[in-house]
Protein backbone atom coordinates (compact mmCIF):
# COMPACT_ATOMS: atom_id res chain seq x y z
CA UNK A 1 0.00 0.00 0.00
CA UNK A 2 2.84 2.38 0.84
CA UNK A 3 4.53 1.71 -2.51
CA UNK A 4 1.26 2.39 -4.33
CA UNK A 5 0.97 5.80 -2.66
CA UNK A 6 4.60 6.73 -3.33
CA UNK A 7 4.27 5.66 -6.97
CA UNK A 8 1.71 8.42 -7.49
CA UNK A 9 4.22 11.11 -6.55
CA UNK A 10 7.04 12.62 -8.59
CA UNK A 11 8.88 13.24 -5.32
CA UNK A 12 8.24 12.58 -1.63
CA UNK A 13 10.25 14.14 1.19
CA UNK A 14 10.02 12.75 4.72
CA UNK A 15 11.45 14.10 7.95
CA UNK A 16 13.96 16.47 6.38
CA UNK A 17 15.85 18.39 9.08
CA UNK A 18 18.93 20.57 8.85
CA UNK A 19 20.89 22.64 11.36
CA UNK A 20 23.46 25.32 10.55
CA UNK A 21 25.79 26.72 13.21
CA UNK A 22 23.79 24.97 15.97
CA UNK A 23 20.56 26.57 14.74
CA UNK A 24 17.80 24.32 13.42
CA UNK A 25 16.95 25.79 10.03
CA UNK A 26 14.62 23.00 8.83
CA UNK A 27 12.56 20.99 11.29
CA UNK A 28 10.99 17.69 10.17
CA UNK A 29 9.83 18.82 6.72
CA UNK A 30 7.60 16.30 4.91
CA UNK A 31 5.71 16.77 1.66
CA UNK A 32 5.00 15.16 -1.68
CA UNK A 33 4.45 16.47 -5.20
CA UNK A 34 2.69 14.93 -8.17
CA UNK A 35 3.92 14.78 -11.74
CA UNK A 36 3.26 18.04 -13.55
CA UNK A 37 2.31 19.90 -10.38
CA UNK A 38 3.54 23.47 -9.86
CA UNK A 39 4.08 24.21 -6.17
CA UNK A 40 5.02 27.54 -4.62
CA UNK A 41 7.43 27.49 -1.68
CA UNK A 42 6.64 30.54 0.45
CA UNK A 43 8.09 32.11 3.55
CA UNK A 44 9.73 35.26 4.81
CA UNK A 45 13.53 35.64 4.91
CA UNK A 46 14.95 33.11 7.35
CA UNK A 47 12.01 30.72 7.00
CA UNK A 48 14.25 28.00 5.51
CA UNK A 49 13.38 28.20 1.82
CA UNK A 50 16.96 28.49 0.53
CA UNK A 51 18.15 25.72 2.82
CA UNK A 52 15.35 23.47 1.57
CA UNK A 53 16.38 24.14 -2.03
CA UNK A 54 20.01 23.38 -1.23
CA UNK A 55 19.11 20.11 0.51
CA UNK A 56 16.88 18.98 -2.36
CA UNK A 57 19.56 19.74 -4.94
CA UNK A 58 22.55 18.36 -3.04
CA UNK A 59 24.27 21.64 -2.22
CA UNK A 60 23.76 20.87 1.48
CA UNK A 61 23.54 17.47 3.15
CA UNK A 62 20.42 16.96 5.24
CA UNK A 63 20.93 15.94 8.87
CA UNK A 64 18.01 13.51 8.81
CA UNK A 65 15.18 12.42 6.58
CA UNK A 66 15.11 11.03 3.08
CA UNK A 67 13.73 11.59 -0.40
CA UNK A 68 11.79 9.11 -2.53
CA UNK A 69 11.99 9.36 -6.33
CA UNK A 70 10.99 6.57 -8.72
CA UNK A 71 10.61 4.19 -5.74
CA UNK A 72 14.20 4.96 -4.67
CA UNK A 73 14.65 6.13 -1.10
CA UNK A 74 17.90 7.95 -0.41
CA UNK A 75 19.66 10.93 1.06
CA UNK A 76 21.03 13.41 -1.46
CA UNK A 77 24.70 13.98 -0.70
CA UNK A 78 25.74 15.97 -3.78
CA UNK A 79 24.33 17.73 -6.86
CA UNK A 80 25.25 14.59 -8.80
CA UNK A 81 22.97 12.52 -6.56
CA UNK A 82 20.16 15.00 -7.22
CA UNK A 83 20.74 14.84 -10.98
CA UNK A 84 20.66 11.04 -10.91
CA UNK A 85 17.23 11.31 -9.30
CA UNK A 86 16.08 13.78 -11.94
CA UNK A 87 16.16 16.86 -9.68
CA UNK A 88 17.71 20.07 -11.05
CA UNK A 89 17.79 23.64 -9.78
CA UNK A 90 17.49 26.86 -11.75
CA UNK A 91 19.15 29.41 -9.47
CA UNK A 92 18.85 33.18 -9.57
CA UNK A 93 22.19 33.48 -11.43
CA UNK A 94 21.04 30.64 -13.75
CA UNK A 95 24.44 28.87 -13.48
CA UNK A 96 25.70 30.33 -16.77
CA UNK A 97 29.12 31.73 -17.72
CA UNK A 98 28.94 35.16 -19.36
CA UNK A 99 31.93 34.73 -21.65
CA UNK A 100 30.62 31.51 -23.26
CA UNK A 101 27.99 31.24 -25.98
CA UNK A 102 24.57 29.64 -25.60
CA UNK A 103 25.55 26.17 -26.81
CA UNK A 104 28.71 26.04 -24.68
CA UNK A 105 26.68 27.00 -21.61
CA UNK A 106 23.98 24.49 -22.45
CA UNK A 107 26.46 21.58 -22.45
CA UNK A 108 28.82 22.99 -19.81
CA UNK A 109 30.43 20.02 -18.05
CA UNK A 110 28.42 17.59 -20.21
CA UNK A 111 29.96 18.20 -23.63
CA UNK A 112 29.45 15.69 -26.45
CA UNK A 113 32.61 14.37 -28.08
CA UNK A 114 32.86 13.54 -31.77
CA UNK A 115 31.80 10.04 -32.87
CA UNK A 116 34.93 9.64 -34.99
CA UNK A 117 37.32 7.64 -32.81
CA UNK A 118 40.43 9.56 -33.80
CA UNK A 119 38.78 12.95 -33.38
CA UNK A 120 37.34 11.80 -30.07
CA UNK A 121 40.83 10.80 -28.85
CA UNK A 122 42.01 14.28 -29.83
CA UNK A 123 39.26 15.79 -27.68
CA UNK A 124 37.16 17.19 -30.51
CA UNK A 125 33.60 18.10 -29.62
CA UNK A 126 30.60 17.44 -31.85
CA UNK A 127 29.59 21.08 -32.05
CA UNK A 128 27.06 20.52 -34.82
CA UNK A 129 25.14 17.96 -32.75
CA UNK A 130 25.31 20.09 -29.61
CA UNK A 131 23.95 23.08 -31.52
CA UNK A 132 21.11 21.00 -32.93
CA UNK A 133 20.17 19.52 -29.54
CA UNK A 134 20.31 22.89 -27.77
CA UNK A 135 18.06 24.45 -30.39
CA UNK A 136 15.60 21.56 -30.20
CA UNK A 137 15.49 21.74 -26.38
CA UNK A 138 14.61 25.44 -26.55
CA UNK A 139 11.94 24.73 -29.17
CA UNK A 140 10.46 22.17 -26.78
CA UNK A 141 9.71 25.08 -24.47
CA UNK A 142 7.94 26.88 -27.29
CA UNK A 143 10.83 29.31 -27.84
CA UNK A 144 12.33 30.33 -31.18
CA UNK A 145 15.87 31.04 -30.03
CA UNK A 146 17.98 31.80 -33.10
CA UNK A 147 21.06 33.34 -31.49
CA UNK A 148 22.83 30.22 -30.26
CA UNK A 149 26.26 31.72 -31.06
CA UNK A 150 25.81 34.83 -28.92
CA UNK A 151 27.73 35.24 -25.71
CA UNK A 152 25.47 34.87 -22.68
CA UNK A 153 26.55 38.27 -21.34
CA UNK A 154 24.65 39.88 -24.23
CA UNK A 155 21.36 38.11 -23.44
CA UNK A 156 18.47 39.34 -21.34
CA UNK A 157 17.60 37.80 -17.97
CA UNK A 158 14.61 36.11 -19.56
CA UNK A 159 16.72 34.55 -22.31
CA UNK A 160 19.27 33.30 -19.77
CA UNK A 161 16.51 31.74 -17.74
CA UNK A 162 15.14 29.93 -20.80
CA UNK A 163 18.57 28.42 -21.42
CA UNK A 164 18.83 27.22 -17.81
CA UNK A 165 15.34 25.66 -17.84
CA UNK A 166 15.81 24.04 -21.26
CA UNK A 167 19.15 22.61 -20.15
CA UNK A 168 17.62 21.07 -17.04
CA UNK A 169 14.78 19.46 -19.01
CA UNK A 170 17.10 18.22 -21.76
CA UNK A 171 19.27 16.38 -19.25
CA UNK A 172 16.34 14.53 -17.76
CA UNK A 173 15.06 16.69 -14.94
CA UNK A 174 11.60 15.62 -13.81
CA UNK A 175 11.64 17.90 -10.76
CA UNK A 176 12.80 21.48 -11.39
CA UNK A 177 13.41 23.79 -8.44
CA UNK A 178 13.25 27.46 -9.46
CA UNK A 179 14.63 30.06 -7.05
CA UNK A 180 12.96 33.49 -7.42
CA UNK A 181 12.49 33.05 -11.18
CA UNK A 182 10.53 36.27 -11.74
CA UNK A 183 12.72 38.63 -9.70
CA UNK A 184 14.72 40.14 -12.60
CA UNK A 185 12.11 39.95 -15.36
CA UNK A 186 10.01 42.58 -17.11
CA UNK A 187 6.32 42.12 -17.87
CA UNK A 188 6.77 40.47 -21.28
CA UNK A 189 9.46 38.15 -19.95
CA UNK A 190 7.23 37.31 -16.99
CA UNK A 191 4.46 36.25 -19.37
CA UNK A 192 6.97 34.13 -21.30
CA UNK A 193 8.12 32.46 -18.08
CA UNK A 194 4.52 31.65 -17.17
CA UNK A 195 4.09 29.93 -20.53
CA UNK A 196 7.33 27.99 -20.08
CA UNK A 197 6.22 26.74 -16.67
CA UNK A 198 2.84 25.70 -18.09
CA UNK A 199 4.57 23.95 -20.99
CA UNK A 200 6.95 21.87 -18.88
CA UNK A 201 4.26 21.01 -16.31
CA UNK A 202 2.02 19.81 -19.18
CA UNK A 203 4.93 17.53 -20.15
CA UNK A 204 4.87 15.98 -16.66
CA UNK A 205 7.70 17.98 -15.08
CA UNK A 206 7.12 18.96 -11.45
CA UNK A 207 8.07 22.53 -10.56
CA UNK A 208 8.92 23.78 -7.06
CA UNK A 209 8.88 27.55 -7.28
CA UNK A 210 10.47 29.68 -4.54
CA UNK A 211 9.11 33.19 -4.86
CA UNK A 212 7.83 36.29 -3.05
CA UNK A 213 5.79 37.38 -6.08
CA UNK A 214 2.26 36.57 -4.97
CA UNK A 215 0.44 37.57 -8.22
CA UNK A 216 2.89 35.42 -10.22
CA UNK A 217 2.37 32.50 -7.82
CA UNK A 218 -1.39 32.73 -8.03
CA UNK A 219 -1.17 32.75 -11.82
CA UNK A 220 0.96 29.63 -12.32
CA UNK A 221 0.92 27.49 -9.15
CA UNK A 222 -1.45 24.69 -8.19
CA UNK A 223 -0.48 24.62 -4.54
CA UNK A 224 1.47 26.60 -1.96
CA UNK A 225 3.72 25.24 0.78
CA UNK A 226 4.43 27.77 3.50
CA UNK A 227 7.52 27.65 5.71
CA UNK A 228 7.78 29.56 8.97
CA UNK A 229 10.77 29.33 11.31
CA UNK A 230 11.95 26.17 9.57
CA UNK A 231 8.67 24.30 9.78
CA UNK A 232 6.12 23.50 7.09
CA UNK A 233 3.02 25.20 8.49
CA UNK A 234 0.63 24.99 5.55
CA UNK A 235 0.15 23.13 2.29
CA UNK A 236 -2.84 24.61 0.50
CA UNK A 237 -4.37 24.55 -2.98
CA UNK A 238 -4.04 28.01 -4.49
CA UNK A 239 -7.66 27.98 -5.65
CA UNK A 240 -8.83 27.37 -2.06
CA UNK A 241 -7.00 30.22 -0.37
CA UNK A 242 -6.41 33.96 -0.49
CA UNK A 243 -3.29 36.10 -0.44
CA UNK A 244 -4.23 37.26 3.04
CA UNK A 245 -4.37 33.68 4.32
CA UNK A 246 -1.02 32.84 2.77
CA UNK A 247 0.57 35.93 4.31
CA UNK A 248 -0.88 34.98 7.70
CA UNK A 249 0.81 31.60 7.53
CA UNK A 250 4.07 33.24 6.47
CA UNK A 251 3.81 35.41 9.59
CA UNK A 252 3.31 32.30 11.74
CA UNK A 253 -0.36 33.02 12.38
CA UNK A 254 -3.34 30.73 11.92
CA UNK A 255 -3.77 27.05 12.59
CA UNK A 256 -1.07 24.78 11.22
CA UNK A 257 -2.26 22.71 8.27
CA UNK A 258 -0.45 19.39 8.09
CA UNK A 259 -0.32 18.41 4.39
CA UNK A 260 0.53 14.72 4.25
CA UNK A 261 -0.88 13.14 7.39
CA UNK A 262 -1.99 9.92 5.70
CA UNK A 263 1.32 9.52 3.88
CA UNK A 264 3.37 10.34 6.96
CA UNK A 265 1.41 7.90 9.09
CA UNK A 266 2.16 5.11 6.61
CA UNK A 267 5.84 6.09 6.44
CA UNK A 268 6.15 6.08 10.23
CA UNK A 269 4.45 2.69 10.40
CA UNK A 270 6.64 1.15 7.68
Amino acid sequence: MLSDILAQHAISVTGLSKSLHDCKVLDDISFSANEGEVIAVLGHNGAGKSTLVKCLTGMLTMDSGYIVRQNQSMQILSPLDARKLGIEAVHQNFGLIDELDVVSNFFLGRELHHDNLILKMLGWLDKRLMRFLAGRALERLGCEFRELDRLVKHLSAGERQLIAVARAIHFGAQVVVMDEPSSALGMSQMAQLQEVIRTISAQGVTVLLVSHDMPFIREVCDRAMVLSKGRLVANIKIACTSEEELYSYMMGCGHIKEPDNSLNALLRAS
